[in-house]
């Protein structure tokens, strides 16, 4: 079913990319061919396919509600880390990136597009149908001129070669001051969306670090937390992991970058299906943070054990998982009251996971 909606009229995006037919679609999004008034082009436009009429129960605080809320939020967080992965490429197979943005669909919901470089040919399965394995191989030319080879430019490396910089050593060691910058400059690009410069800035600078193992401990901790921020998290998780190590041998295991490592690793690694290695990190961090610090440390165990439980399910560990559910359901009462949303959604999942 067709959950985008538009107007019989032709659709502009921003005052000048016109929305004409569809393309295809895929699990969170579709595809349409589209036109840049401005620039007089043909252009492909990616929209985020909002929650189809009625979708969402009347009832906001509800389990069911919360859960499609979540999956809706981590759809368009989905959706934003394609959009500055894809951004970041360069390649003939990856359609070039040429703007991105919110519109308000016609039912007032916000929707995020993307527009990008319309490219022709074939898809893989009309390729595929139409190959001859006996005597060619699917997409080479039948006269064997491998120049005229569709797939030729795929059998390259993906990721074009890094822009040339200067070495490390032409640009001498980071200072302190430097460092202090850098790392005010990073948390400016994070709180203004920009993560892919901000990893950039912190990547450059760990190269420069030297022989300062403190300081590029330090760098490296910052990176895992711009990786984390992107939605990078395979890359997080394994940093985060590493860095944790480092710290824990210099720092007792209640030490703050100790615990804030852990902590990273243990959602990082549950974010890309690890459950083992997410269980390792997360129950590290809840056994030495101290939750009445303050309200902040206190959420963030609260939320790590509900993770620890959704990752002992997925471990295969379903009776360890109902005994720190239950386990969690008198705190989460205590804080969020017996009635709450988060309670019933608690118990939603006990039921579940009792009755598997």
């Amino acid at each position: 079913m067709d959950r985008t909606v538009w107007p019989a009229s032709p659709r502009l995006l921003a005052g000048r990319y016109r929305v004409d037919g569809s393309l295809g679609r895929g699990g969170m999004s579709e595809v349409f061919h589209g036109y840049d008034e401005r620039l007089d082009r043909r252009v492909a436009i990616k929209i985020l396919q909002p929650p189809s009429p009625g979708s969402v129960p009347a009832v906001p605080d509800s389990p069911e509600a919360a859960e499609i809320l979540d999956a809706l939020d981590r759809d368009r967080k989905r959706f934003l880390c394609e959009i500055r992965t894809t951004a970041q490429l360069e390649h003939p197979g990856t359609p070039a990136v040429y703007d991105t943005g919110v519109e308000t669909a016609p039912d007032g919901s916000p929707q995020l597009w993307l527009v990008m470089q319309l490219l022709r040919g074939s898809t893989l399965e009309a390729l595929l149908d139409h190959a001859d394995y006996v005597s060619t191989p699917p997409g080479a030319s039948p006269g064997g001129d491998e120049s005229r080879d569709p797939t030729r430019p795929f059998r390259r490396p993906l990721l074009a070669p890094a822009r040339s910089r200067r070495s490390a050593s032409n640009r001498g060691r980071l200072t302190d001051a430097e460092a202090e910058r850098l790392k005010a400059n990073v948390r400016t690009l994070l709180d203004n969306d920009r993560p892919s410069e901000a990893i950039s800035l912190l990547e450059d600078s760990i190269d420069r670090a030297g022989q300062d193992s403190v300081l590029e401990l330090r760098l490296r901790h910052f990176l895992g937390a711009a990786l984390f921020f992107a939605g990078e998290y395979t890359r997080a998780a394994s940093l985060f992991d590493a860095v944790g190590a480092d710290y824990r041998r210099y720092l007792p295991p209640t030490d703050s970058y100790v615990l804030d490592c852990a902590y990273h690793a243990g959602h990082a690694y549950a974010e890309i299906g690890k459950p083992d290695k997410a269980l390792a990190q997360l129950r590290f961090y809840v056994q030495n943070a101290d939750a009445a610090a303050d309200e902040d440390e206190a959420d963030k165990v609260l939320g790590s054990r509900f993770v620890i439980t959704q990752m002992l399910a997925a471990a295969g560990y379903p009776d360890e998982a109902l005994t720190e559910l239950g386990a969690l359901r008198p705190l989460l009462a205590s804080t969020f009251g017996i009635d709450s949303a988060q309670v019933r959604n608690l118990d939603k999942q006990i039921s579940r996971l009792g009755s598997a």
